[in-house]
């Protein structure tokens, strides 16, 4: 993927959310702007999930798109893989076991991670974490977009449907 031009279209996009009319006002909603230096992505087992995470922290800072839907964030790049505290899932139990690194969050609660060993973006809704693992036994995790670049092209996608008022499209979160 073309990061930059994803950034571009992302940019027209979010211009023409600030001119819409909605019942609110509009906080900052933006793709932020790089300001440190190379990122280090922590171990994945996709080595091509892992390029494509590295590749991307090198021309931007993560999102923050407060408006968008219930909100939706990428961490900053000097967060990827930063655990504070025992509430940042590490692995999730149940389906889908295995090891996670949290790319970010929507504003609903609903965490964004990469699974580990396959590079797969899954959604976890609010649910219990203890000691860094996420309650999955209600299967609540699923599985979004088959890696870091789908995951992209689905939030420009749901950015583009939320832009256009679409009452029919199935939004992430």
């Amino acid at each position: 993927m073309d990061y930059r031009l994803w950034i571009e279209e992302v940019d027209q996009l979010l211009a023409k959310l600030s001119e819409l009319d909605l019942p609110y006002p509009l906080g900052t909603n933006e793709v932020v702007s790089k300001t440190s230096g190379k990122v280090r992505v922590p171990p994945l087992g996709s080595l091509a999930v892992a390029r494509q995470i590295g590749e991307f922290f090198s021309v931007c800072d993560g999102i923050t798109w407060p408006e968008v839907r219930n909100g939706y964030f990428i961490v900053r790049g000097d967060e990827i893989g930063q655990v504070k505290g025992e509430f940042v899932p590490t692995s999730i139990d149940g389906e889908l076991a295995g090891s996670v690194l949290q790319l970010g969050s929507s504003g609903a609660g609903t965490l964004f991670v990469v699974r580990r060993t396959s590079g797969e973006v899954l959604t976890l809704p609010p649910s219990g974490i203890h000691k860094n693992v996420y309650d999955n036994r209600e299967s609540q995790a699923k599985i979004i977009a088959a890696d870091f670049d789908g995951f992209l092209s689905r939030l420009k996608d749901d950015l583009q449907a939320f832009v256009g008022l679409r009452t029919d499209y199935d939004y992430i979160d």
